[in-house]
């Protein structure tokens, strides 16, 4: 049996206190003996007790909640930090006693799917890496930004390009990079500006000479 010490269950903690006695306090008032012992499972030689569902996820999903701590801790796996937030999440959930559904089952088996697939790469990007990499990416974005408010477009077009350049940039933060369309598109949009910078008279174009080809 996988055992926990209520103490440190956070969830659970801060929704009910810690009686050592099924009659003592207002758990007396709540539950009789029968149904306390009904709900809560006695885990250590304190006489500490938690909900049994927590132990029953706990026996159930032992493996998977060691995975997710696991890929939690791995300092080389990137994940942003809405992603992190979910993967933390589910972690939760298992040991602090939730019902997991069918679908936060699927979820996390996602999550699991995809860091083994990672792990199995040759030539795997670490967390600084792909860090690295999504800064880059931003850079460029920024080229292509810059050179879109220096052309005489109209503010209708102006604001199209900008929303789409947003768009794009999270998109590279959440994926890790753009995809093969996303880059084109990039490419295609700079140029565009550059050949419009031409057109109004600017001269020297280095700065904004740098292709996007990053992708995924």
């Amino acid at each position: 049996m996988f055992t926990i010490d209520v103490g440190r269950c956070g969830e659970y903690n801060s929704v009910k206190p810690n009686y050592p006695k099924p009659y003592s306090g207002a758990t007396r008032k709540q539950l009789s003996s029968s149904e306390y012992n009904n709900v809560y499972l006695k885990v250590n030689d304190k006489g500490g007790r938690v909900p049994k569902q927590i132990d029953s996820n706990m026996n159930q999903y032992e493996k998977t909640y060691k995975q997710l701590v696991h890929i939690l801790q791995d300092t080389d796996y990137y994940m942003n930090d809405g992603y992190r937030e979910f993967v933390n999440s589910m972690m939760g959930a298992i040991g602090g006693g939730r019902k997991i559904t069918t679908k936060m089952d699927s979820a996390i088996s996602n999550v699991i799917r995809n860091y083994v697939k990672w792990r199995s790469k040759d030539t795997k990007e670490t967390r600084l890496e792909k860090t690295q990499k999504i800064e880059r990416i931003q850079a460029k974005i920024k080229i292509v930004h810059d050179t879109l408010f220096k052309c005489d477009y109209s503010t209708s077009y102006m604001v199209r390009s900008q929303e789409f350049l947003s768009s794009v940039n999270l998109g590279v933060v959440k994926y890790g990079g753009l995809t093969a369309k996303q880059g084109q598109a990039l490419n295609q949009m700079h140029e565009r500006f550059k050949k419009k910078l031409l057109s109004q008279g600017v001269g020297d174009l280095e700065e904004f000479n740098q292709p996007i080809k990053e992708s995924l």
